[in-house]
C-alpha cells in the first residue's frame, strides 16, 4: 500500500494520511458493507506495516462499527454463525479482519461524516477506486 504522506507523530497522537483507492479484486459480489469491512481490514494491515501497535479507527457506518466491534467476537465464538445458526454475511471478510487484528484497535463512530475532515474525500476516492478496472 502506498502512503501519500508519512505518519505524523505528535506525543501520543499519530495521524496517518493515506489516499489508497483501488477496486476489490475478486469475483465475489460487491456490496457497500463488504467494502467497508475490507477497508477496516486493510487499514489494520496498513497500521501494522507502519509498526503501530495501538490505534483508533473511526468508521462512518453504525453497521460497520457494530460488525467489527460488537458482533464479530460473538460470531467468532459461534464459528461465524448468527443466533439463528446461519452463516454470517461477509464471513470471509470478517475472518480476514479477525486474522489481521493483532494490534490493539479501538473503533468509534466518526463524529460527523458531513464535516470536511476527510470523509468526503475518502468517499470520493473509494468511488474512484471502484471504477478502476480489475487486473
Amino acid at each position: 500500500m502506498a502512503c501519500s504522506q508519512p505518519p505524523v507523530v505528535d506525543g501520543l497522537l499519530i495521524i496517518v494520511f493515506s489516499n489508497i483507492a483501488e477496486p476489490v479484486k475478486d469475483d465475489k459480489p460487491h456490496t457497500n458493507n463488504r467494502s467497508k469491512i475490507l477497508s477496516v481490514a486493510y487499514a489494520v494491515e496498513f497500521l501494522k506495516a507502519a509498526g503501530i501497535k495501538k490505534a483508533v479507527i473511526h468508521v462512518d457506518s453504525e453497521f460497520t462499527l457494530n460488525c467489527v466491534d460488537k458482533w464479530r467476537p460473538n460470531w467468532k465464538k459461534k464459528d461465524w454463525k448468527t443466533a439463528a445458526g446461519v452463516d454470517v454475511k461477509n464471513k470471509e471478510e470478517l475472518k480476514l479482519l479477525d486474522k489481521v487484528s493483532t494490534i490493539e484497535i479501538n473503533y468509534s463512530m466518526a463524529a460527523d461524516t458531513n464535516e470536511p475532515s476527510g470523509y468526503s474525500e475518502a468517499t470520493r476516492l473509494s468511488k474512484e477506486g471502484a471504477k478502476k478496472t480489475h487486473d
